[in-house]
């Protein structure tokens, strides 16, 4: 059976591929620290999660260009824990971690569909 991506998930790897090299780009310009005193975080443990968080982009990123099931739930668990991130441990002034997990539902709801909709067409290509 020959694989075939199609346009419409081929242009959201290709999103995700430009994604990928712009959070490279952030981690050499070192920007994270200047997240990291924008919301008051330790810059060492921030540091941490965001070059973890990068390598796992990657090689869910990579994963999904091979058509790995793997890379799927990767992707889905990368979402899910920077959300989770997001809410309980960013701190933006004045604005409560609920009012917050509301303003990230809307765009990771985009996210997941834009992501999931395409690969659930394409799934039964997944190893």
């Amino acid at each position: 059976m020959k694989k075939e991506r199609g346009k419409f998930l081929t242009a959201i790897l290709i999103i995700l591929s430009v994604g990928t090299i712009y959070g490279f780009v952030d981690l050499i310009n070192k920007n994270f620290q200047e997240y990291a005193d924008y919301y008051n975080l330790p810059k060492l443990w921030f540091g941490a999660y965001f070059w973890f968080s990068w390598i796992l982009h990657v090689m869910a990123t990579i994963g999904l260009w091979v058509w790995k099931k793997w890379a799927v739930y990767l992707s889905i668990a990368t979402i899910l824990i920077g959300l989770f991130i997001q809410v309980f441990f960013v701190k933006i002034p004045g604005i409560e971690w609920y009012k917050v997990l509301v303003l990230l539902l809307l765009p990771l709801t985009i996210i997941v569909v834009f992501l999931l909709w395409p690969i659930s067409r394409k799934w039964k290509y997944f190893d």
